[in-house]
């Protein structure tokens, strides 16, 4: 799924890493899943669960399994009428479609943050939405028809583990944010110091407090909008022991 800071391009490189500390039927929770874009990847344990606060997001990922993938063929395209439709009112529609409709016609994959448009090579426009759509078909029927996941929505504070190999992919402190999110830092950090006493906590970021330890970074280039770009530097990370 096209999905803001999704780790798809990387997965090849950061799978392997979350896999060596896997064993085999381990509790392995992605905490925050977004487009299922890294941990529809994971094969060294099918005890998999995956969270995120997002109710929009969940519905449409859970109304995916309920359907065996078939929700996903009801519509080809979404009318930038029906963006705006469903962006101004949520109540009118199945949570489901609201996610769907958020996260595949809008710039970006960043929910409600504007319809999605483009141009081809040769100036004619993209039909994004199907692209958006098109993409999920593939993943669903490469890599999530194969899994059967626990999937959960919940504040990741109010979740606690044992014994599990834990994924956080949360919002990155200098990285783009959806509109109205607050995050704090402190609180994330100090969680996950509380979680990794029984169990191992892996964290994505540029960077991290000087009592956790990188073990393992690539430079990535990254959109930062239609015409610029940056490079930065991503990287994993775990508590020091």
């Amino acid at each position: 799924m096209k999905y803001m800071g999704s780790k798809n391009k990387i997965s090849k490189h950061i799978v392997p890493i979350i896999e060596s500390c896997i064993q085999p039927g381990q509790l392995f929770v992605d905490l925050f899943v977004g487009g299922f874009n890294l941990v529809d990847k994971i094969t060294k344990t099918d005890n998999i669960v995956c969270n995120d606060n997002n109710h929009y997001l969940i519905s449409l990922f859970e109304k995916v399994y309920e359907t065996n993938g078939q929700c996903l063929y009801e519509y080809d395209t979404i009318s930038e009428e029906m963006y705006y439709d469903v962006r101004d009112n949520k109540e009118k529609y199945d949570a489901w479609i609201v996610g769907l409709v958020g996260f595949c016609a809008t710039f970006g994959a960043r929910f409600f943050e504007g319809y999605a448009r483009g141009n081809k090579a040769d100036g004619t426009p993209r039909d994004l939405p199907n692209e958006a759509i098109r993409n999920i078909r593939k993943q669903w029927e490469q890599y999530l028809s194969k899994m059967k996941p626990t999937i959960i929505c919940f504040d990741y504070k109010d979740l606690n583990f044992k014994n599990a190999v834990i994924y956080c992919d949360k919002p990155y402190c200098n990285g783009k944010k959806y509109k109205n999110q607050t995050f704090s830092e402190e609180e994330f950090w100090n969680y996950v110091r509380e979680l990794s006493k029984e169990n191992t906590v892996i964290i994505s970021e540029y960077d991290a407090p000087s009592d956790f330890e990188c073990i393992w970074e690539m430079p990535i280039k990254t959109s930062l909008n239609r015409e610029n770009s940056v490079t930065r530097t991503e990287k994993l990370f775990i508590l020091k022991k």
